[in-house]
């Protein structure tokens, strides 16, 4: 068996595999067609295992660019890491990322990103760490107060979020690709009052904020959840959900049992760098710039 840059063959039989966690569509043939033709897991290079002619374990590996204190880096973000139930347990996937990493390293790349759906402890042993990030939903109130929005052509800005010290750099094919690598349409609205902004997704009757001008900060909480609610509403919406990923305070007490630590896509980070990484010792504690529509 060996780790080895997946061919198309292997690309189609990875993606038809992963039909039973992550289905594009209930039928598995549709489903590979459109995860073959997906704007998302075109921009990501697939690697798997393959044991005469199975392939036992795969995972796909996006472009990215982080910033830190001491300047920008080259880095991969890892994606739909799967391994068949009936080769599972035997440290597939593991020496399937311990491999690519390496890979990387050799043109290097020596940073990398995930989100882990499983027990983070797992990534953990292979020289992942968590960084602070919490999940939020909740249905919408019948009523509230409405805002002037205009709703315009969704297309993804950069908030820029200041006060980060790391996080994804957002280049013009990043700015791309997530507007196309969506399976919903994107909703972009400014408040007529502030101009302040929402780009957002809606999914049978749930509003994602994907992005937004205001800042993760308790300071800037009322106006986005002004906004947010009623952008919702106008939207058809009756619940709506997102992220935070700030190392700001989050909002007063009263919103303490709303705003919860990620159970899903937990954020996570690896580097090569080894011990002597200046990012190392305080990445942990200042936030990490990675929004929800840079998701892999």
């Amino acid at each position: 068996m060996e780790c080895r840059l997946a061919n198309a063959d292997q690309i189609a039989q990875a993606f038809a595999q992963v039909h039973v966690v992550w289905p594009h569509d209930p039928d598995p043939a549709l489903h590979l067609e459109k995860r073959l033709a997906s704007k998302q897991h075109q921009r990501a290079s697939w690697f798997v295992i393959e044991d005469a002619g199975t392939v036992v374990c795969s995972l796909g590996a996006y472009p990215f660019q982080l910033f830190g204190p001491d300047g920008d880096r080259p880095a991969r973000a890892f994606g739909a890491v799967f391994t068949p139930e009936a080769h599972r347990g035997q440290g597939h996937a593991a020496r399937l990322i311990s491999w690519v990493c390496e890979h990387y390293a050799e043109m290097g790349t020596l940073d990398f990103i995930l989100y882990s759906d499983i027990d983070p402890a797992y990534y953990q042993k292979l020289g992942f760490q968590t960084l602070p990030s919490y999940e939020w939903a909740w249905d919408l109130p019948r009523s509230g107060p409405r805002v002037d929005m205009t709703v315009f052509p969704a297309r993804p800005l950069d908030p820029e979020l200041p006060g980060f010290r790391y996080g994804i750099r957002r280049q013009t094919a990043d700015a791309i690709w997530v507007q196309e690598k969506q399976n919903s349409p994107l909703r972009l609205s400014r408040c007529l009052a502030t101009g302040n902004w929402l780009l957002s997704r809606q999914d049978h009757g749930t509003y994602t904020l994907l992005e937004s001008s205001l800042t993760q900060s308790a300071s800037d909480w009322p106006e986005l959840l002004r906004l947010m609610e009623s952008d919702a509403r106008q939207a058809g919406c009756h619940r709506v959900k997102g992220w935070w990923v700030s190392h700001e305070p989050r909002p007063e007490a009263s919103w303490e049992n709303v705003f919860k630590p990620r159970s899903q896509e937990i954020l996570m980070w690896s580097s090569l760098r080894g011990a002597g990484d200046p990012w190392r010792a305080d990445i942990g504690q200042h936030g990490f710039r990675a929004l929800l529509s840079e998701h892999v």
